[in-house]
């Protein structure tokens, strides 16, 4: 009998396709399997990171899904309502949500900020962790003027002065008027005191200063001004401590004067108002201990410090409590205390958050625990939002394990991986390159240090690692000379770096007549040594004054020298042979040197004399 109905010729079609047929036949079923297909799909669409969320041309690119996108969305409109009624713990919380869902969103990030500029101050524990991102914000937006002031104006609201340096002080000498106060309270709360005076100056000239600014003022006074009026200043500052809006930062500049005066007394009342108020920080109690350490009381630092059990609120707070704690010789406690912050403190991309990071690393390193430190440069690597700030640094810390346990190639390939990586906190890259050198990687170390000219060559510390670098790899003498001369122009009264100009324009056989001037100035001075000494008579000899040069040479003993002294010795003896056409001094000289490292300049010179050596019977 053949089928009538067309569920009959479709049933009898289906019949070996069980799914199609009972698709057909059963629409709930059907209904439900497409709600599973669209879920699935939708996961499909919405849920991998597929969509950049970072600015053009902005490395590294960071990628998000649809869901993060949606969650963003609709915790920013959460953040909005929040801040209109007046929650505003409750908006900052939401804002920093929404900009952790969409980290490359500018946008998100610069709505956090304003948002804690306006609204009134917060405690600090509950929006570090917001605070944290700013500077990942001046990385997304290039640190235009206007987020700088922005990122700038947050951070002095909440009394973070180290931020309000870090963030200003490469632009000092292009800061808008209405910039200056920050800056100025920055220099003096982070140990400035002379440029705070010196800058306070030219401000007071042409600015109106805010009262937290004045009462800086009285506070640099009451301990650096004159001794005469000490005691006038710290009454006018001690009669804002009970304030009610400049009585907490009355407190700590007093405790600033207290530390200077070495007045322990002085310490513990502000300290005490503060404790009063609730608004005393683990900051405040560190210095108290250092403090009293300082004035003998050591046993009563311990004891206060074993004692204080209220965490910290800020990477920062980290830091310093863990600088107290190694001051005072408490091992223990301080490895306990990082090892209970490091993962919720080192989580930002900051210079603090890297620094709690480096705090444990150090104790580590230390305590010779190279497992230990293994596992913590892997969990620098999965703690969430810094990956691109702390993988280089985390791939740096195994190579040093690698170094420590002997595996010089494992360690090299570790560091190499940290600096393709990079060190976007660019004091990161500075300590990395300090260590490498340290490390025997100088190498490494130059590769580490040329990226960040752009950010720290306004800084000697950084051209004196460049020319340490220079020195030891013996490869670039035009680059140690750049080196001595930047410092030398940073620096122009220092004495090392006259010492290393004169040198490196010796090596590089330039300017004879400004390297002879340097190394007679310092011949009363610093440089009156057997090295000081030795460049002088390269200088004479390269100036032709080989008479002179001669005389100094003979009254220095090549044996009570080191190797490096040595090597300058038989180079300035090379001169003055060469002008005497000394075959036999010269052939000495060239037999000492040969297997010296020297600078390409100076084997261009040895190669000369040789092969004027060998054309003359």
């Amino acid at each position: 009998m053949q089928p009538t109905t067309w569920r009959e010729r479709w049933g009898e079609r289906l019949a070996d396709y069980p799914l199609l047929r009972t698709l057909l036949f059963n629409p709930w079923f059907a209904l439900a399997f497409a709600a599973v297909g669209l879920l699935g799909l939708g996961a499909v669409v919405c849920v991998p990171k597929l969509w950049v969320s970072t600015p053009p041309d902005f490395k590294p690119v960071m990628r998000v899904s649809l869901l993060d996108r949606f969650q963003a969305r609709t915790l920013s409109a959460a953040a909005r309502r929040h801040a209109a009624a007046g929650r505003h713990r409750e908006a900052a919380l939401a804002w920093q949500g929404a900009a952790l869902n969409d980290p490359g969103n500018l946008e998100l990030h610069r709505a956090l900020f304003q948002h804690l500029a306006r609204a009134p101050v917060l405690p600090l524990g509950q929006v570090s962790r917001s605070l944290s991102r700013i500077n990942w914000m001046l990385q997304l937006s290039g640190t235009n003027q206007t987020d700088l002031e922005l990122a700038a104006q947050t951070l002095d609201r909440y009394g973070l002065a180290e931020d309000v340096f870090a963030l200003l002080s490469p632009r000092a000498d292009q800061l808008p008027p209405h910039l200056e106060p920050a800056y100025l309270k920055a220099l003096f709360q982070v140990g400035r005191y002379e440029e705070f005076g010196r800058r306070w100056e030219r401000f007071s000239a042409s600015g109106t200063p805010d009262p937290e600014l004045t009462l800086c003022r009285e506070a640099y006074l009451a301990g650096w001004g004159p001794p005469e009026i000490h005691r006038e200043h710290r009454e006018r500052l001690q009669a804002a401590l009970d304030d009610p809006d400049r009585g907490p930062y009355a407190c700590r500049l007093e405790m600033v004067v207290a530390v200077r005066r070495q007045d322990v007394e002085g310490y513990r009342a502000a300290l005490q108002r503060l404790e009063a108020r609730a608004e005393d920080r683990a900051s405040d109690h560190a210095r108290y201990w250092r403090l009293l350490h300082s004035t003998g009381l050591s046993g009563r630092a311990r004891e206060l410090a074993r004692s204080f059990n209220r965490p910290p609120e800020s990477a920062f707070e980290v830091v310093q409590v863990a600088d107290a704690l190694q001051a005072l010789g408490l091992k223990e406690e301080l490895v306990a205390f990082l090892q209970r912050h490091v993962l919720e403190y080192g989580y930002g991309p900051n210079v603090w958050s890297v620094a709690v990071w480096a705090a444990y690393a150090d104790v580590l390193i230390e305590e010779r625990q190279w497992e230990v430190l293994k596992e913590a440069a892997r969990q620098m690597r999965m703690v969430g939002g810094t990956q691109s700030v702390l993988a280089g640094f985390s791939y740096f810390l195994e190579g040093w394990v690698a170094h420590a346990q002997g595996s010089r190639e494992a360690a090299r390939g570790a560091f190499e991986e940290a600096i393709r990586l990079g060190f976007p906190v660019g004091r990161v890259g500075l300590r990395v390159a300090t260590q490498l050198l340290q490390l025997g990687y100088a190498d490494l170390a130059l590769e580490t240090l040329q990226p960040l000219e752009a950010r720290f060559g306004d800084l000697v510390e950084y051209w004196r690692m460049v020319f340490r670098a220079c020195y030891a790899l013996r490869t670039d003498d035009t680059l140690l000379l750049r080196a001595a001369l930047r410092a030398h122009e940073l620096a122009p009264e220092s004495p090392e770096w006259k010492f290393n100009y004169a040198a490196a324009l010796l090596i590089t056989r330039r300017r004879p007549e400004q390297a002879l001037g340097l190394t007679f100035e310092l011949l009363s001075g610093e440089g009156a040594t057997p090295g000081g000494q030795i460049n002088y008579a390269i200088a004479l000899a390269l100036n032709r004054r080989f008479g002179e040069a001669q005389e100094i040479l003979h009254g220095i003993d090549p044996e009570d020298l080191n190797p490096m002294q040595r090597e300058a010795w038989y180079l300035a003896w090379l001169e003055v042979y060469h002008a005497q056409a000394d075959r036999v001094g010269l052939r000495q000289c060239l037999e000492a040197l040969e297997n010296a490292p020297l600078f390409p300049t100076q084997r261009r010179r040895l190669e000369e004399v040789r092969a004027e050596l060998s054309r003359q019977p």
